[in-house]
């Protein structure tokens, strides 16, 4: 059970839906658990929800894309001898600001400041040198952004031997072949199924018997919320007396 076709087995059982697991069906079982996952994602509060993602920089890369990243709470940069929180700039256009000229203009040195972006490009896919200034796309991802958060760090990196590490919030892993598994599977195997059914019932806008599930849902989420909460408050509440 704490792989995917274990889920589906269970999710074609409970829902009497066979004809979900027809070949060339766009919006089939497994369209369904993982739709599933990501309304567990979006409810829990930390946990496993919780993620560190870490990537080595290039010298001069001022932009970090994040897969599957719901929310940056720290970043930390690495170096030969120590690590370093980046501190968050108060916003976006502070972050630009900087950046009022080529990064190659920059000054480089340890990177010590981020901001999350907006990368995306419009349209979609841009091919930048076709463009007269190319430097005005120092901070954008030219194709295939849809997966992606991103952060814009300051200054540019002088060396290329730092490892950027992003703690936060992130998706859980797609589930495609039969033996994939996560945190869902594994742990909350039945909340999973029944995720998989509430979404089944808001597709078919049968809102009683989404609200059933949703009620199912609410009974594991809300205990496992409560719990991650008090981890949270337990070393405050000591401190405090």
């Amino acid at each position: 059970m704490a792989v995917l076709s274990g889920i589906r087995d269970l999710f074609i059982e409970v829902s009497g839906r066979e004809d979900l697991l027809q070949a060339g069906t766009a919006v089939g079982a497994d369209f369904f658990i993982n739709e599933g996952v990501k309304e567990l994602d979006r409810r829990l509060f930390g946990g496993k929800s919780e993620g560190r993602y870490s990537v080595d920089l290039d010298a001069a890369q001022i932009l970090v894309p994040i897969p599957d990243c719901r929310v940056i709470k720290k970043v930390w940069i690495y170096g030969a001898d120590e690590k370093i929180e980046l501190a968050k700039a108060d916003s976006a256009s502070e972050m630009k600001e900087y950046y009022d000229e080529a990064k190659a203009n920059k000054t480089t040195e340890t990177p010590y400041v981020y901001f999350p972006v907006n990368a995306r490009p419009s349209p979609g896919t841009v091919d930048i040198s076709s463009y007269n200034q190319q430097w005005a796309f120092e901070d954008i991802i030219e194709d295939g952004h849809e997966n992606f958060n991103s952060i814009l760090i300051s200054p540019p990196p002088d060396l290329a031997t730092y490892t950027l590490q992003v703690e936060g919030l992130f998706h859980s892993d797609e589930l495609v072949n039969d033996g994939d598994y996560n945190y869902w599977t594994i742990n909350h195997a039945l909340t999973l199924v029944h995720a998989a059914l509430y979404k089944l019932e808001q597709t078919y806008r049968n809102t009683e018997g989404a609200k059933d599930w949703d009620d199912a849902i609410a009974s594991v989420l809300t205990p496992l919320n409560m719990d991650l909460v008090e981890q949270e408050i337990e070393g405050i509440n000591q401190m405090e007396g």
